[in-house]
């Protein structure tokens, strides 16, 4: 796929994900598999890209389907709407290329992007276009290990960024952000805490970074750091990302936030 490695994959592992329930209308349950069908009969190349790919090569329960295109929002919520007769939106959000589509949002269906985007501003205001290419949109991401891409024409996953597979398979932590996506993101760090609890370590770049801008990204995300624990970090794991965190903070400011987001 565009010159890129492709790797096999059980799939029984896809089977299960595409088989999972999205909405329901007069003529039934819409699943994974049907919008994926409805989106390519559509014209656009669609891609499982982040969690899926990622915990099917390690064995892990795979947790959100998340679907890429190489077309716009509107382009997407059309297809579909044509194909399914209902208006099963929860959200759209033309700019950054999101489509929340299904019963209670539950399938996130996104645009390529590219950090050609990006200007300076925060990632809330970018207004990106949708991209072809996979290179381009593994820039926008974390980790390598959630830089891989189920081609669902292939039915393989593609690795854009040389490396990726075997980070996963080693559980390394490696950053794949663009510079100028990182400068506007303040997550990185504590996606770095929250997947050290799933037992992936940092490689010494990724020490780097943490030690020169963990502090930055708990005083960016501020007040919100509560929610987003809330959000994304089991309680039985939350001792744990705290003291992964804590261990490369270095001003009370940002210690304080942690353990009051911690503790909540």
């Amino acid at each position: 796929m565009d010159g890129h490695p492709a790797h096999a994959v059980d799939p029984e592992r896809v089977r299960e994900c595409f088989g999972r329930a999205v909405c329901r209308t007069r003529h039934g349950v819409v699943l994974v598999g049907d919008v994926v069908s409805a989106l390519r009969a559509g014209g656009a190349r669609v891609f499982v890209a982040g969690g899926p790919p990622r915990d099917w090569l390690t064995g892990d329960p795979a947790r959100d389907v998340d679907l890429y295109v190489d077309r716009p929002v509107a382009h997407t919520e059309g297809v579909l709407r044509a194909a399914f007769a209902v208006d099963a939106v929860w959200q759209r959000v033309d700019g950054f290329g999101l489509l929340r589509w299904g019963d209670q949002g539950c399938l996130d269906i996104s645009f390529l992007r590219s950090p050609d985007a990006l200007t300076g501003a925060p990632l809330a205001d970018t207004v990106f276009r949708p991209g072809r290419g996979l290179r381009a949109d593994a820039r926008m991401r974390d980790f390598t290990v959630n830089a891989l891409y189920y081609d669902c024409a292939l039915g393989r996953i593609v690795e854009p960024v040389p490396g990726s597979v075997a980070d996963v398979r080693n559980r390394r932590l490696r950053i794949v952000s663009d510079p100028r996506k990182l400068a506007v993101d303040f997550r990185t760090s504590l996606r770095a805490a929250q997947f050290a609890g799933r037992g992936f370590r940092p490689v010494p770049d990724t020490v780097r970074y943490l030690r020169e801008t963990a502090d930055r990204d708990v005083l960016g995300v501020g007040a919100g750091l509560g929610a987003w624990v809330a959000e994304h970090v089991p309680d039985g794991g939350r001792a744990e990302f705290g003291a992964f965190l804590a261990g490369f903070l270095r001003t009370g400011e940002a210690q304080e936030l942690l353990r009051e987001a911690v503790a909540r």
